[in-house]
């Protein structure tokens, strides 16, 4: 039996996927958790500035009673590999922010473990300020073999520092649930230019005048012909454009990611009818885009603007019988 489909959750996702989501019923997942930025979050206005807008999400964390509560229960109960982890983090970093906020994805990883089917994918979506500490943590929770790639999703704006390098990327930890994993590249090939290519070699034109380039294998064992208007599976690099003030489907959201990662995520890792569940749906990208594509979702989240900002994106492009609470 699988979870109710097409659904948006108000709540903590923790209590919502323990209480309305079945073992092994989805098919990919996909979540950009809170950053550890220190920062609170508003939705702006449209045309608005943000620092006047309503209150999406706070992202400030502190090793108050509630984590401590949280750890105990986890070192008491959880998986082994989990509470090695978990310790060892403790003796790293101490009693801290950061801490408490390993403790608060922790138990969301192991939920979200068990309703993956063992053909499904996750990805977790990050910045460097925790990313290190939420792969080992992923290792923990998905088992290190399990591990497909470190996504940087490169991007302009933002990022100027006269005192570092800016910082222009993000990170999406991408996992399997199971060496039977579902991957179709083949869906989000782009394009290869001729000038241009990853994969070198010689560039040939065909007695068709179909462009291509040849490149000798591994010890010049065979030669292949990559055709340049197949296009390309995508690295592991990806240069897409983030949500600007002036783009046609920002609605104000802060964390707002663009339509173009997602369609790419989704496309690559589910087939049309499968589940698709962001525990942190924020303003909806995640579902709009799955229902695009025809695929079944499930968006959580803790504030009720953004439930309400999801629902209005849904409806007002695909109809109002496409929303349930």
């Amino acid at each position: 039996m699988g979870p109710p489909v097409n659904r948006l959750y108000l709540g903590d996702n923790l209590a919502i996927l323990r209480s309305q989501t079945p073992d092994a019923s989805v098919d990919l997942i996909y979540l950009d958790p809170p950053f550890n930025s220190g920062k609170a979050y508003r939705i702006s206005p449209e045309e608005g500035d943000m620092a006047v807008g309503i209150a999406a999400f706070r992202d400030t964390w502190k090793w108050d009673d509630a984590a401590k509560s949280i750890f105990r229960e986890l070192i008491d109960s959880g998986p082994e590999k989990v509470v090695k982890s978990l310790q060892a983090f403790r003796d790293i970093l101490g009693e801290c922010g950061m801490m408490a906020y390993i403790t608060f994805v922790a138990p969301r990883l192991i939920e979200l473990r068990r309703v993956l089917r063992s053909t499904g994918s996750i990805y977790l979506h990050c910045d460097p300020i925790a990313s290190h500490y939420l792969k080992l943590l992923m290792d923990s929770v998905f088992d290190r073999k399990n591990f497909l790639n470190e996504i940087v999703w490169s991007y302009d704006a933002g990022g100027r520092s006269k005192r570092r390098f800016g910082r222009k990327h993000d990170v999406i930890l991408l996992y399997a649930r199971s060496k039977d994993y579902y991957f179709d590249g083949d869906a989000v090939r782009i394009e290869m230019k001729a000038g241009k290519s990853s994969f070198g070699g010689r560039l040939c034109v065909d007695d068709t005048g179909r462009k291509f380039r040849e490149v000798w294998g591994t010890g010049r064992k065979k030669l292949y012909r990559y055709y340049l208007d197949a296009g390309k599976i995508p690295e592991d690099v990806w240069h897409i454009p983030s949500i600007q003030s002036q783009d046609g489907e920002r609605v104000g959201y802060p964390t707002q990611k663009p339509e173009a990662l997602l369609s790419r995520i989704i496309e690559a890792s589910s087939k049309p009818g499968d589940t698709v569940l962001d525990p942190f749906c924020g303003s909806g990208t995640t579902l709009v885009v799955a229902e695009r594509l025809k695929r079944n979702w499930i968006g959580i989240d803790t504030s009720e603007h953004a439930i309400a900002l999801a629902r209005d994106r849904i409806e007002r492009e695909f109809g109002a019988t496409r929303t349930r609470n």
